[in-house]
């Protein structure tokens, strides 16, 4: 994490052990998931670890990224809650990706609720088609704008390609041509490719919306190329964010 330039300042150890996910990856890339992450540390963190900590964990955030499993169990729920309301006080952004994983919830309509909560509140939204069907919804921008979205949504759809709407103007992007390996974090690469994209440049016209939505969709393209999540987003960064960073005008 030091050397990818991680912050770990406001990281908490706990008894608990990091919790294990093993990955089958079919032939065509994609996958199936099974966790080992009962009693597991990542669900350990409490709303008292992140409020009492030396440094507040928002402090100089640009942005707060959730997504939908933080809330699935105690006392974690509590934690990210906690951080949605600290968000909402210090007017920081949220930004949320789905990630739906139905199988972690013991109610699919405690799931609906939770991620209709997060949805209404997104300055940015990330969903895949996974997604929605796995909530019973549209996989559509519309179905997700009848949920309460206001904000920015993206909706990834696999080789379908991807859409990008934020409500006064709407982009779309085929997919990227790439050999898919693996798509274990693709949709993760995909939204880490929109927000760097979005932090270098920042307008609000179609060119800027697209030239984003080119940056994502061609990390999380890169994501797919190589087994395991991270291993073939490493530099060099795909042609479309490269071009971002070297005329960006922000930090």
């Amino acid at each position: 994490l030091d050397e990818a330039g991680v912050d770990t300042t406001t990281v908490h150890r706990v008894a608990g052990r990091t919790g294990i996910t093993f990955v089958r990856v079919e032939p065509t890339g994609q996958r199936s998931f099974l966790f080992y992450r009962e009693a597991g540390a990542d669900a350990a963190l409490t709303a008292e670890m992140l409020r009492d900590g030396a440094q507040h964990p928002l402090e100089g955030a640009r942005a707060l990224v959730l997504g939908s499993s933080a809330l699935c169990v105690a006392p974690l729920d509590a934690a990210a809650r906690w951080l949605l309301a600290e968000a909402e006080a210090r007017a920081v952004p949220l930004v949320v990706d789905l990630n739906v994983r139905a199988h972690l919830w013991h109610d699919p309509a405690v799931l609906r609720a939770a991620v209709a909560t997060l949805v209404r509140r997104a300055a940015v939204l990330k969903a895949s088609d996974d997604d929605l069907t796995a909530l019973g919804w549209a996989p559509t921008v519309e179905a997700l704008r009848a949920e309460g979205a206001p904000g920015v949504v993206a909706l990834t759809r696999g080789a379908d390609g991807a859409t990008l709407d934020t409500g006064a103007l709407r982009v779309e992007r085929p997919a990227v041509p790439t050999t898919v390996r693996d798509a274990t974090g693709a949709g993760d690469a995909f939204l880490a490719g929109l927000l760097a994209a979005r932090s270098w440049w920042p307008g609000d016209t179609r060119d800027d919306w697209t030239a984003a939505l080119e940056a994502a969709s061609a990390l999380g393209a890169r994501a797919c190329e190589a087994v395991g999540a991270v291993t073939a987003v490493r530099a060099p960064w795909p042609e479309a964010l490269a071009r971002l960073a070297a005329t960006a005008t922000g930090p």
